[in-house]
């Protein structure tokens, strides 16, 4: 798995994004997330959903962030 996360800025509609949240560049941050292995699953689509929240809360840690599971501007 590619470990470089020095990655191009995917541009959300909201300033936040969290479980239950419908947004196209979800996408685009679960196909990221399952190219570096840290997606659990590969359901693709637009939705935030609890395996979005757990992979994020995973880069959140490996990153050293609070693992808050909530996808906003770093």
């Amino acid at each position: 798995a590619n470990t470089d996360f020095t990655w191009e800025e995917i541009k959300t509609q909201k300033k936040n994004l969290k479980i239950g949240d419908v947004d196209s560049s979800i996408h685009y941050i679960k196909k990221r997330l399952l190219n570096v292995g840290l997606l659990v699953n590969d359901n693709i689509n637009d939705t935030f959903d609890i395996a979005l929240q757990k992979s994020v809360e995973i880069f959140q840690k490996h990153v050293s962030y609070y693992p808050s599971g909530i996808i906003d501007a770093m």
